[in-house]
């Protein structure tokens, strides 16, 4: 696989991150493993893992494993879905109309790409402030171990699961640029990233 033109961060930092992740004790780790590979991070692998989740996930990830999902939709699927397993703070609910039938799968679907989009949010936010303030071309060891540190205390996460989120989110960042960070919009890369109806 062809390497990014603008590398935001150093892979090999994650080369034990998803043996970590496989081996923790949390579900959300197990759940958020089943989608990482060492040597792909992001491709279109990942995504069709969605549709092939571990047998022994599936215990624990309720049913929305087998919701329709369309491809530009399951990142951001995923991560709110790690989200909601790893009982992250702040996970806020959207309103609905009571008087509307609409299938909980529907609901919890929408809300978890909610929950992945505004981590998303957040950690471009945070990006931003150690790219293009401080002038870097990509993240150093201890820029990222600040990073994912501030991602943890504020979403109420385990650092492993935080790690892993970052790792994925920084691989599908990286994958999207067409120019330097800095002069890419968040709304170009979300887009890139999440699809445009998210």
């Amino acid at each position: 696989m062809p390497q990014p033109e603008f590398q935001l961060f150093d892979p090999a930092q994650f080369s034990e991150l998803p043996e970590q992740l496989e081996r923790s004790d949390n579900p959300a780790d197990r759940f958020l493993a089943s989608f990482l590979t060492p040597s792909t991070p992001f491709d279109q692998r990942v995504y069709d893992r969605w549709q092939h989740v571990k047998r022994d996930t599936q215990h624990y990830i309720p049913d929305y494993v087998n919701l329709q999902i369309s491809p530009e939709d399951r990142l951001l699927t995923i991560v709110g879905a790690t989200l909601r397993e790893a009982h992250a703070k702040g996970l806020q609910i959207i309103a609905h109309d009571s008087a509307v039938p609409e299938d909980p799968q529907v609901i919890l679907a929408r809300l978890m790409r909610l929950w992945g989009r505004n981590f998303l949010t957040r950690l471009l936010k945070e990006l931003r402030k150690i790219l293009c303030n401080g002038k870097a071309e990509h993240l150093t060891n201890a820029a990222l171990a600040g990073l994912i540190a501030r991602l943890a205390q504020d979403f109420g996460l385990p650092m492993l699961t935080t790690t892993g989120l970052v790792f994925l989110l920084l691989s599908a960042i990286t994958q999207a640029l067409r120019r330097s960070f800095c002069d890419t919009f968040d709304r170009e890369l979300i887009e890139a990233i999440a699809g445009k109806k998210s």
